[in-house]
């Protein structure tokens, strides 16, 4: 019994591990709130805003790589099914008319009904005045101005991010990506006092992720062709990996971008998101290698299982259910011994003779007779009078002979009861024929606790008094051909 309950809780841990492991296999979208998987969804609707501004009027503010970083994300978002729109080196006109335009597109997908998400990205000069936060115009000379500069002029000439985020909170999307890869010091020195970083735009199912750190700067990578700033380029190497949601994403951008930098640009992120949001679902690779490994654990403890009890010998009720339950219909011997497992190791068959059947095979192990489950062979609750554990069922190889006995320790509640007389273990071994009549008051003679009662092949034995509703069980000895 203790065996059989030690292989179920592995079996259990087996699954259990299985099951942890299996996690990770995830689709676009988990709300926090609701366990239930939302995506794919054909109603999902995914747009992006992308702007790369490079070629600043004002020759000191002048960048390398924001055009080719907006065409980079641009290209791997529309791969990835998003509706985008590309401003490259724009005026702020030009982008209030396109975000406007941007704007008037998720709205007229929300009407339809379907799941919005935004991405806004962002590249070029940005700094924060007065609690707000600015992206700067490809048109501005403001700070070639002999003037002083003022609240005003700031707001006149620079695109409000806060406006940006407000109008995006209004559509109600599932969620909002807002990727800023600018610096977050300021490129107005007399304002270097008043101006730092981008200041906290996050809002509720927002996912802000800046390129730099509070007061520092974004490095702007080498000019070339090709070339990316740091921080898009870690983006794009891996915006496309399976499994990843924002989070995790952003982990791997940030450890690329302090790696390549050797640690003069930290990235960071801030969010209020609700939704967990994959830009490719699917299972990351390093989780498909602890699957395979948890299908190997299944296969070498199913394997070990099995070898393990052809080798014990253990019972096997028709050579199928380890558990031993009662048959619900009566099968013949011969078809119960062509079903066995281990046809040349069976002893006998037990007989439920209150049902009037075979209910098992019987080898060389003991069984356990009892009203729990994990019993052998395991009779119904109803059943008070029998104990859950109530006596063991064995084969004693050296006398080869079947017996019954009761744990010394825990024995069951109403006896087990001979049907005839009481052999004593040491009458057996000795070889003599002797046996111990039944006393007076004894019905039919109790066994025992922690001593072997010795059957003879159809022998019967009583769970509880026989007269006193006791459960009648006789063994059958198996001859082999």
């Amino acid at each position: 019994m203790n065996k059989i309950i030690k292989i179920k809780s592995l079996c259990s841990i087996i699954i259990l591990l299985a099951f942890i492991v299996a996690q990770p296999v995830v689709f676009a979208f988990e709300e926090t709130s609701v366990t239930e998987t939302e995506l794919p969804n054909p109603e999902l609707a995914k747009f992006a805003f992308i702007i790369g501004n490079q070629n600043y009027h004002d020759d000191n503010l002048d960048l390398n790589n924001p055009v080719n970083d907006a065409n980079a994300i641009n290209k791997k978002l529309k791969a990835l099914g998003f509706d985008t729109i590309l401003l490259r080196n724009a005026f702020k006109h030009h982008f209030t008319v396109r975000f406007k335009e941007f704007v008037k597109k998720v709205r007229q997908a929300k009407r339809e009904d379907k799941k919005i998400v935004t991405v806004f990205f962002y590249a070029g000069h940005g700094i924060q005045f007065d609690t707000i936060n600015y992206l700067v115009p490809v048109e501005t000379l403001l700070m070639q101005s002999e003037d002083e500069i003022t609240r005003q002029d700031i707001r006149r000439e620079f695109i409000s991010l806060k406006q940006v985020t407000s109008r995006l909170a209004t559509l109600e999307s599932l969620t909002n990506i807002v990727i800023l890869d600018a610096c977050r010091d300021s490129p107005i020195a007399e304002l270097a006092g008043q101006t730092g970083g981008w200041a906290d735009v996050v809002e509720k199912d927002f996912f802000v992720a800046f390129g730099t750190g509070p007061g520092a700067k974004a490095l702007d990578g080498e000019a070339s062709e090709q070339g990316n700033g740091l921080y898009t380029a870690a983006i794009i190497n891996h915006i496309e990996t399976k499994g990843l949601n924002l989070s995790q994403l952003f982990q791997k951008v940030r450890k690329d971008v302090i790696k390549a930098s050797h640690g003069a640009q930290i990235p960071q992120e801030s969010s209020r998101a609700t939704t967990d949001f994959y830009f490719v679902p699917g299972v990351q690779t390093s989780y498909l290698w602890q699957l395979i490994l948890i299908a190997l654990l299944v296969l070498g403890g199913s394997t070990w299982f099995v070898f393990y009890h052809k080798k014990q010998k253990v019972a096997w009720v028709t050579g199928i259910d380890l558990t031993a339950h009662i048959l619900k219909d009566k099968p013949e011997v011969d078809e119960m011994v062509s079903r066995s497992r281990l046809q040349k190791n069976i002893t006998g068959y037990v007989k439920d003779l209150k049902r009037k059947k075979i209910i098992c095979l019987m080898y060389d192990k003991p069984l356990t007779i009892g009203r729990d489950p994990s019993c052998n062979i395991h009779l119904p609750d109803e059943e008070k009078h029998v104990s859950r554990f109530h006596c063991d069922l064995g084969w004693d190889n050296e006398t080869e002979q079947f017996y019954v006995l009761e744990s010394a320790e825990k024995p069951s509640a109403n006896g087990t009861y001979a049907g005839a007389l009481v052999k004593k273990p040491q009458d057996v071994a000795q070889g003599h024929n002797r046996s111990k009549k039944l006393g007076k008051g004894i019905s039919r003679g109790q066994i025992t606790a922690g001593e072997r009662y010795y059957l003879e092949p159809g022998e019967v034995f009583y769970l509880a008094d026989p007269n006193k509703q006791g459960w009648p069980i006789t063994i059958i000895k198996h001859k082999s051909d």
